[in-house]
């Protein structure tokens, strides 16, 4: 599995100049020619949760241990790997070759996440909470086999592709097809990020292969049960429509999502939707940061880190979804979360995450709290 990794870090002719090992943010391995610059980085989420019976029963797990590997291959191309190891075994997760100079943009094609969602477009260790949101679980593709060209300016992004062969998208079954498009824009932008409106529309149209579809979400926790459920929907098609906007002002920053369906069943149409709205305040003066590589944001720049001796970071959350999957023929459940969290970054690689979820399902008896914490550390 690894030995693709292990032939693109491997020196060049013995007649060409070695490349150079560093660390610049992760481990880097650059060529003094410039024709190969790699940058290797990894992650592991430690969690554990005390939850009520009717959620589930107390647990912990290794949430995520993932090698990333990602740079260019010559003047043209770029590269980049994901492994997921918390299985005890090593099973790809990402891959893809992006030809950055394509006259239209950078053509991307691999197995990567669709152009869909604010939230699901934000990397797991960038998030202000645990897990994202419930609607973001409900309604968001996933990461699928495509081909996506993307573009995209200073306060801009535009990207489309086609994907087939869904395996974790909105629990699609067989080889279905999408096309999958999201357009941003950023309205205001400060010089450094800290005062920025972002603002996104999406749009996925999907054909599932063998007419089976399901919408199906936790609590924001990924340890809980699936609460909320449609089971195998005999649909022809669903179209899904995310609108999505943030803030960032200084230390305050919130956003917000919407998930719009229309899923055409046999015999009968259902139109599930989730909302989902959150707001973060750093104590320590942090503010969140914007990555144009996604159009979605990354992990702030710790004032003082404690490992030089300073306070970390400090940063409060809270968070309110609704998912509902009682609209028209579909019969899933409506289900409400509230998380309240507390985030200490002692570094830009390593911090505590500590998570209340108060969770409601209309009708049913599968209400309850959670209590959950994680340890994330990575280089």
């Amino acid at each position: 599995m690894f030995l693709p990794l292990l032939l693109l870090l491997a020196p060049l002719a013995q007649d060409e100049p070695s490349p150079w090992l560093s660390y610049r943010g992760g481990l880097r391995i650059d060529d003094p020619s410039g024709d190969l610059a790699w940058r290797v980085n990894g992650r592991v989420m430690f969690d554990a949760l005390e939850a009520d019976r009717a959620l589930a029963e107390d647990e912990q797990e290794v949430r995520r241990a993932r090698i990333l590997a990602q740079g260019t291959l010559g003047r043209h191309l770029g590269a980049r790997l994901q492994w997921d190891l918390a299985d005890s075994e090593a099973h790809l997760l990402e891959g893809m070759l992006d030809w950055r100079t394509f006259p239209l943009g950078t053509l991307r094609a691999g197995h990567f996440r669709e152009p869909f969602g604010l939230n699901a477009r934000t990397g797991a260790g960038h998030l202000a909470f645990l897990e994202r949101s419930s609607a973001t679980e409900a309604f968001t593709p996933g990461r699928n086999r495509g081909v996506q060209l993307r573009e995209r300016g200073e306060r801009w992004s535009l990207a489309a592709g086609v994907f087939s062969g869904a395996e974790e998208a909105l629990g699609a079954q067989g080889d279905g097809l999408a096309a999958t498009a999201r357009g941003t824009w950023l309205p205001r932008r400060a010089e450094d990020d800290a005062r920025l409106v972002h603002l996104g529309l999406a749009l996925t149209v999907r054909d599932p292969n063998g007419d089976r579809l399901r919408l199906a979400a936790r609590p924001s926790a990924h340890l809980v049960d699936r609460l909320v459920d449609s089971g195998d929907l005999l649909a022809r098609s669903a179209t899904l429509v995310g609108l999505e906007s943030a803030i960032v002002e200084g230390p305050w920053s919130a956003q917000a999502e919407v998930f719009l369906s229309d899923v055409d069943l046999k015999g009968a149409d259902g139109n599930p939707w989730a909302v989902s709205v959150q707001g973060s305040w750093f104590l320590t003066g942090e503010h969140r940061t914007y990555r144009d590589s996604a159009s979605s944001f990354g992990a702030p720049e710790v004032l003082s880190p404690a490992f030089g001796g300073g306070p970390g970071a400090w940063e409060l959350a809270a968070r309110w979804s609704r998912v509902d999957l009682d609209e028209g023929a579909v019969a899933g459940g409506t289900m409400e979360d509230v998380t309240l969290g507390v985030n200490w970054y002692m570094s830009a690689h390593a911090r505590w995450m500590f998570e209340v979820v108060d969770a409601n399902v209309e009708g049913s008896g599968a209400d309850g709290q959670a209590l959950m914490a994680r340890l994330h550390l990575g280089f």
